[in-house]
């Protein structure tokens, strides 16, 4: 359904958006679980300021940059590199 099994902000998983700070080399971020099938499977990213706009998961919101908030006029973009993308076979028993 495109949902993660679990989320971290209710049906959602929120994760940092990478050009925000120097990236770490050899760190790994987890971007959720989600349930792929054989073949081509389509991937949505959407940014967090909508969700917190909504009143949703204020945990995340990230004030430290006064003018790259969900409040400013900053367009607040999310950046990923797709080479930097590991899926991982998840088996159960």
């Amino acid at each position: 359904a495109g949902t993660p099994r679990s989320g971290n902000c209710g049906d959602d998983w929120i994760i940092e958006d990478a050009d925000n700070g120097p990236p770490s080399p050899g760190v790994l971020q987890f971007g959720g679980t989600f349930w792929l099938v054989s073949g081509d499977n389509e991937v949505t990213l959407n940014h967090y300021c909508p969700l917190y706009r909504d009143g949703f998961c204020d945990i995340f919101h990230d004030e430290v940059v006064e003018d790259s908030t969900c409040a400013s006029a900053n367009a607040n973009s999310v950046h990923m590199v797709g080479s930097g993308v590991c899926v991982l076979e998840v088996r159960t028993k």
